[in-house]
């Protein structure tokens, strides 16, 4: 066996003797842990009112016993790194209340749902200042993917114009799909910038299966504002 091989199997025994720092982290004192692995990002783990109202309880024991044990055991920066640790987990269980978990989203109803559900979120969290404008962007930005995904699906076939429920689906779709980005539209344009938008082979539209006049049965007011909104959402393409 060379060397490197020697150094390599050396390495994985060392690896395999010692557990992962994660797994350290997570045999310190609660607080300690809380204050390591928190966060309002929702990547960050998250953790109960039990679990702060725990590792608070446990943050003011040790720092007490730290004041008690006096100079003899340098309890300054122990008695900081307490208090460090304590005002991270207060900070953190304010922010719990702002993170926002995003499921699984695989086809368009469920990308609709979810958008929906994080509009109503972030509308109550922005009427209270609860959230900022980078934490909001962030979690829109990872709707980006199934809005795109949505939108490929339903641009890549058409529309049977006579199904009604169909065609209003279609319009949800593309009206979520728009408030995340990437949805452009050519509804404005005239000549031959329109013909452009609308022949461009390296656009998505969404179309129709056949010919249609947009007739609508029904009261006339309800009629004319969704004969509007399927024409703008038909109006509308994706790039490549």
């Amino acid at each position: 066996m060379n060397f490197r091989w020697i150094a390599v199997v050396c390495l994985w025994l060392a690896v395999a003797a010692h557990p992962a720092r994660a797994d350290l982290t997570d045999q310190q004192p609660s607080f300690t842990k809380i204050a390591a692995k928190c966060g309002q990002d929702p990547s960050k783990p998250s953790f109960s009112k039990a679990d702060y109202a725990q590792a608070k309880a446990d943050a003011e024991k040790a720092l007490r016993q730290a004041k008690k044990d006096g100079k003899a055991f340098s309890t300054a920066a122990r008695q900081k790194a307490i208090a460090d640790q304590l005002a991270r987990v207060k900070e953190c269980e304010k922010e719990e209340a702002n993170k926002y978990t995003i499921p699984p989203i695989r086809n368009c109803r469920e990308f609709i749902k979810e958008i929906n559900a994080f509009a109503v979120w972030v509308t109550e969290r922005s009427n209270a200042k609860k959230i900022s404008d980078e934490l909001m962007d962030q979690l829109t930005q990872k709707f980006a993917q199934p809005a795109n995904n949505c939108m490929r699906d339903i641009m890549t076939r058409c529309v049977d114009p006579t199904d009604t429920k169909v065609v209003l689906f279609v319009v949800d779709a593309i009206e979520a799909a728009r408030t995340v980005g990437g949805v452009e539209s050519y509804a404005r344009q005239t000549g031959v910038e329109r013909f452009l938008s609308e022949t461009n082979p390296g656009f998505l539209r969404p179309s129709f299966c056949t010919d249609t006049d947009y007739a609508c049965k029904g009261d006339p007011e309800i009629c004319a504002d969704r004969v509007g909104q399927i024409k703008k959402a038909m109006q509308t393409y994706i790039k490549k």
